[in-house]
């Protein structure tokens, strides 16, 4: 049975998201053991949380730069993949 084109991406995305919210619930709910282990200022622990929100921020940056060089990269070559027709290629 072939799975329409729009299904897969959709699952994908929505499993991406799923994870990540598992896996921050998880942290958020371990931040005071964390803190008290390491033995973390309140000062010291609201730095840490601010980093990691700006190397969130940075991380999208970088993979934006690198999803528009590929992009531009298969533009300008004249190929083309169709999503979910199971090629591997960027482009």
């Amino acid at each position: 049975m072939r799975i329409p084109k729009l299904l897969t991406p959709w699952r994908s995305i929505a499993a991406g998201f799923l994870i990540n919210g598992v896996l921050f619930g998880t942290w958020a709910g371990h931040i005071a053991s964390v803190k008290d282990q390491f033995g973390l200022s309140d000062q010291d622990l609201s730095k840490l949380l601010l980093l990691l929100g700006l190397g969130a921020l940075l991380s999208f940056r970088v993979g934006l730069e690198k999803v528009s060089t590929i992009s531009i990269s298969c533009k300008a070559s004249g190929e083309h993949a169709d999503v979910g027709d199971g090629d591997p290629r960027f482009c």
